[in-house]
Formats: C-alpha cells, structure tokens, sequence
C-alpha cells in the first residue's frame, strides 16, 4: 500500500479501435443542428453527456482473458446497435448558413480498452474521484474548423487491476445526442450486448483465436500510452446539474419559459445565484410528432428577460408543472452487462464558461425531462453578506452552547468517493448532537438497521429523506445506521455509522473535537457542500453560515473550543467590514 501511494496510479490505454455500423446508411442523410443566432462558438462543441457505469466481476478469481473476450465483443455488440441508431456514427459538419448537421456517414464511434491500476472499490472510494474519474470517459475537444475528423463520441472499457471489476465510461457531445437519447441509446447497446454472448454461449466467438495473441507477455506490454490517473483536467468541476420533469409541453415549440424557470428552480435547490445568461439546446422530438422538427437539434442563447417575455404570453413553460427527479430517470442503473447491474453510475453535464445551460428532452406522453446546469457552483459571497454572517455566528457563539452540529463529510458533503468510516474516527458524538446532512438530487438519507446497513439495503429503512439539507438529532445513546438510498451508492461507499454516547452535562469541554475536514471532491451534481465557517478565513468568503443555530455550534471545534470559535468568529466579522471598507 506503501508503494502505491508512493508511486501515482496509472490508467494504461492499450487500444484505440473505431466501432462501424454493420449497414450502410443510405448516402446524403443528415440531420440538421439548427443554431438560432450563428455562429456556434467552439466552446458550444465541446458541451458533452459524460456517463460512467461501474461493475464488479462475476468471480473475482476469473482468468484475464476472459476481460480480454468481453472486449471483443463489445465492440461487435456496438457495431450492431450502431446499425439501428446510425446518428451516433456520424460526424459533425458545418453549413454555409453558420448552422450544423451530423452528417451519416458511418464513420463510427471510437472505442478504447484500458487498465486502471487500482481496485475497483479503491477507486470509487477514493477522495480525488472525479478528477480519476475523467480518465475513464476521454474527450478530445472538437476542432471547429475540421470536425470531420473529430468523433464526437468516445467509449472506454476500463478494467481494474486486482478485483476484476470494470467500468463503462462514454463522452458523447451535446449537439450529437442528449442525455436520454444517449442512455436509450446505451440501453440498446446493452440488449444487443447480451444477445450476442448468450449465442457465443452456443457457437465459439469467432473473435476468440485472437485472446492467446493478447495474452503474450510480448504483446500486453506494448499500449497506447499511460498515464497518471490524476493528471487529467477536472472539466465542468464547478458546474451542477438539476434535472427536472416538466408534465406539460410548452405550446407551439417555445421553450424558453420553461428553460428559464427551470434554471430559476435549480439556482434555489443548489443555493447558487442566477444566471442572467443561458443557452437552451432543444432535442429532436420523437418521429411520432411530425410537426417539421424531427430530427432537429436546435441551439439558442437566451436572457432571463427573454425567458419571462417568452412566458408572459400564452404560458408557455410558466404553466409547466417541474419537478426535481434523480438521474436514474434516465434507466442507466438498470443496463445489464454480464448478468449485473452497476453497483454505481456517475453523470455530468461538463460545459465551461460562466453561462448556464438548459437541454431540453421529450420523453413522450407530453412530459418532458430538462437539465438545468449552472456554472460556478462555489460561489463567492458579496461583502455584506458575509458580515451578515459573521455578525450571526458571533451571536451563536457567545451564547451558552454544548451541542454540536455535525456536518457529515465535512466540505465534501454526503456524497461519492467520501470515506465516512475516516471522517466518523475520533469524533464523539454524544446526546443532543445532530448529523447535517448535505446533499444533492441524486442522493438520498436513510436511517436503517444494522443487518440492512450490512447489506446495504434501504427497503425497510427506518427514516428516509431527500431533502437535500437533512438534520438529524442524536436523541438517545446507541448505534446509529445511515446509508444512501440510490442505487449502488451504498455499495460504493455512501454509508455511515456513528456511536452515540450519553451526555455529560458536568463536563462540556472534554468533548473530543472533530477532526479536519475531509479533503474530497464529489463526484456527482450537487455534490459540493458549503464548507465550515469555523475554519474558513476571511480570505475564502464562499462559506454560508446558514447551517449554524443560536443553540449550537457548527463545524470542527466542538465544544471544546467554544472560546476560541468566539475568537475566531470576532475575527472573521472583523475581516469581513475590513473588506467593505476597502471597496
């Protein structure tokens, strides 16, 4: 273990092939990206769905190559499906109108075939996921002046070194496919999959004569390129994503109502300013709905201005009943590979830039799904604010208080790659404390026993939330269980337990402190948690304090440090009218 944390882990590509329709799509078909207000800046090209599904080997103890195989066949199952979804084999081209168009031509879907130097439960547990996590879905930006040779799609088998596990990771540009299109498209992908092994089960994979090739030591040596798992940039890691589900349609097409609302409602689930600026990508309605729009994409840039003009009218989108929905909406959790669902599913909207973005997806019925992602998550707080702040926590500090608010994974919230076992050790959490829970749409909070938190089961959970912002109180001594009620979270390492002991009101002050924050990023939408103020300095004004009562402090002091938490609170408000007499 020495010697891995010495050496940086190594994420080794050790092939690149491109995955071909198996029919040929008939010549000068394309559908039509149809840009409002051209022309579509480059950044817009680079907008990307990036998925990441992961899943444990069948028999830990299987022979490599039998990894080897599935490979094979992966890229034969995806030539199949590439067959009834020929779009997702085409390349992006520019019109003379300043508009775009995947054109049709079979040119395929670049797939690669990787090693990770890791343990699948190592790398999902790990603090620094979502910047390992990006090894696992590459991207190579789209040149806007030569995308012909540029797949706007990439998928990357990665296999984990010493448990067997493996995960499925793809990077598909916004412009090519949405969200759902892509899910149902990867869904496809997975059926076809598995009706190609079961008849290898039958007849010999033609492929198979080839793994004794791959197996030789001569040969599995020689790879792509490697590098560390770490080294690659953490694209969209301040952007977060909502997704909504609108029951009614907007009349006539017009959309912009309805994007702005949804971004006004995801600016309040994720306590993020709004944005004043928004692009909306409209995806191709289903072929049912033959209004002159099938097959389209259409791009637009709008204001919120435009969006209440847009539904001041006949309601359009302002009569829209939105409704936050987890992304398991998409069916992801549920695509079998080998005979196993994921024991976890990673989403992101990466996109750049200080404007928001909002896609737009029918789902049929007349519903709608919408993704709703903002920039710049960790915000900076105006100077007033923050005095405001401080001026709250110096009254919630001079007050008598011996109860602690524990904000569970510290900065990194209640979220993926966090390691509640290391943040609960050497905390003691006594009666009248309370566990704060932080969190995004994508997970939930679940009180269970201690036979279901084994098995990492929520179906007969005690208490559940998904509320985003969870306080629970520590009433009585005893053990207490919680764990992540979506799928795959728990197994993946979102589950805590904490030792309540009885209070001692004749000696406050030996109450062990918390320890320093956990240093790890999220890896999923909504993730990132506001930090502590007890430990922030005026320097990083981006702490709201609204986690912090009059009758309790908040934070890693504990009630051991309650002078010094007034000190440092006189501090910061000192530090906050500093800066707003210097602007």
């Amino acid at each position: 273990m020495a010697a891995r944390a010495a050496a940086a882990a190594h994420i080794h590509i050790e092939g690149v092939q491109t995955a071909l329709p198996t029919r040929v799509v008939e010549p000068g078909k394309a559908r039509l990206v149809a840009v409002a207000a051209p022309p579509l800046p480059a950044e817009a090209l680079q907008r990307r769905v990036r998925a990441v599904l992961y899943y444990r080997a069948e028999d830990a103890t299987s022979p490599l190559p039998c990894a080897w195989e599935e490979a094979v066949s992966v890229k034969e199952s995806l030539s199949e499906a590439l067959a009834d979804h020929p779009e997702m084999a085409g390349r992006l081209r520019r019109r003379a109108d300043g508009s775009w168009e995947v054109k049709l031509n079979d040119t395929g879907v670049r797939l690669l075939q990787a090693t990770a130097e890791a343990p699948l439960d190592e790398f999902l547990a790990d603090k620094d996921l979502p910047r390992k996590e990006a090894a696992l879905a590459p991207w190579t930006d789209v040149n806007a002046d030569d995308p012909d040779m540029c797949p706007p799609i990439f998928m990357q088998l990665t296999r984990f070194q010493g448990d067997g596990g493996y995960a499925i990771g793809v990077s598909c540009a916004l412009v090519l496919s949405d969200p759902l299109s892509l899910a149902r498209f990867l869904l496809s992908w997975a059926r076809t999959h598995a009706r190609i092994r079961a008849q290898s089960k039958v007849t010999p994979h033609p492929m198979a004569q080839y793994m004794a090739y791959f197996q030789r030591p001569e040969t599995s040596r020689k790879r792509v390129r490697s590098v560390p798992l770490d080294s690659l940039a953490v694209d969209g890691a301040s952007a977060e994503t909502v997704l909504f589900r609108a029951r009614a349609a907007p009349l006539d097409g017009r959309h912009r109502a309805l994007a702005a609302a949804c971004v006004d409602q995801a600016s309040e689930e994720l306590g993020a300013p709004k944005v004043s600026r928004f692009s909306v990508v409209v995806a191709p309605a289903p072929a049912a709905e033959d209004d002159g729009c099938v097959g389209k994409t259409t791009i637009e840039t709008c204001t919120a201005a435009d969006g209440s003009q847009a539904g001041s009218g006949a309601g359009a989108g302002a009569g829209a009943v939105l409704e936050a929905v987890q992304w398991s909406e998409l069916g992801l959790e549920e695509l079998m590979l080998r005979d196993s669902k994921p024991v976890h599913v990673s989403y992101r909207i990466v996109t750049s830039g200080d404007e928001g973005l909002v896609v737009v997806m029918a789902d049929g019925d007349g519903s709608l799904l919408v993704t709703a992602t903002l920039p710049n998550i960790v915000i900076m707080v105006r100077v007033h604010e923050l005095a405001a702040a401080g001026l709250a926590l110096l009254l919630a500090a001079v007050a008598p208080a011996y109860a602690v608010d524990y904000i569970v994974g510290d900065s990194s919230g209640w979220a993926s790659g966090v390691d509640y076992d290391s943040w609960a050790k050497g905390k003691t959490f006594n009666v009248d404390d309370s566990l704060v829970f932080q969190y995004s749409m994508m997970h939930t909070v679940a009180e269970v026993s201690s036979a279901d938190y084994s098995a990492c089961s929520a179906s007969n959970s005690i208490q559940s939330y998904s509320d985003q912002s969870t306080k629970i109180a520590l009433t009585k001594p005893g053990t207490r269980y919680f764990i992540c009620g979506a799928s795959g979270h728990c197994a993946g390492g979102m589950k805590l337990a904490v030792t309540v002991s009885a209070a001692d009101a004749t000696t406050p002050a030996t109450k062990s402190p918390p320890s320093s924050e956990t240093p790890a990023t999220p890896s999923d939408p909504g993730s990132e948690t506001p930090a502590d103020p007890s430990t922030e300095t005026p320097s990083t004004p981006s702490t709201p304090a609204a986690t912090t009562t009059p009758t309790s402090s908040t934070g890693s002091t504990g009630a051991s440090g309650r002078g010094s938490e007034a000190h440092s609170v006189i501090g910061l408000l000192v530090g906050a009218i500093g800066l707003a007499m210097t602007c």
